[in-house]
């Protein structure tokens, strides 16, 4: 349910009012296209490069139990949707991402040792 600020609600009142529509969920509509910012022409290959070190790392205090490895999976399923890559380089920056997941994984392995 999402809550709204407005002057009128949809029946036509004023004030705070909620609305029933569900909660955006990016992984449950498989094969639905992801929308991205056309006009985002700033965000280069370097940009998205140096986000993807901080996937799963930027607040440390979320309940969910997100790894930086799920993370960079989640990242490297939603990137096959993805048909906006703006200024950037999508090989590189997936193969990026691929050596970032294939890092992480040796270090959890080695970790298991």
């Amino acid at each position: 349910m999402a809550l709204h600020i407005s002057k009128k609600s949809p029946e036509g009142k004023s004030g705070i009012h909620t609305e029933n529509k569900p909660e955006h969920d990016p992984l449950k509509n498989e094969g639905e296209i992801m929308p991205t910012k056309s006009n985002d022409r700033n965000w280069t290959t370097e940009n998205e490069k140096e986000w993807l070190n901080n996937i799963g790392q930027h607040n440390k205090n979320r309940r969910n139990n997100l790894t930086v490895s799920h993370a960079l999976q989640f990242y490297l399923e939603a990137s096959k949707k993805r048909v906006n890559w703006g200024s950037m380089n999508k090989k590189e920056v997936i193969a990026y991402a691929e050596s970032l997941l294939a890092r992480e994984l040796d270090v959890t392995v080695a970790k298991c040792r």
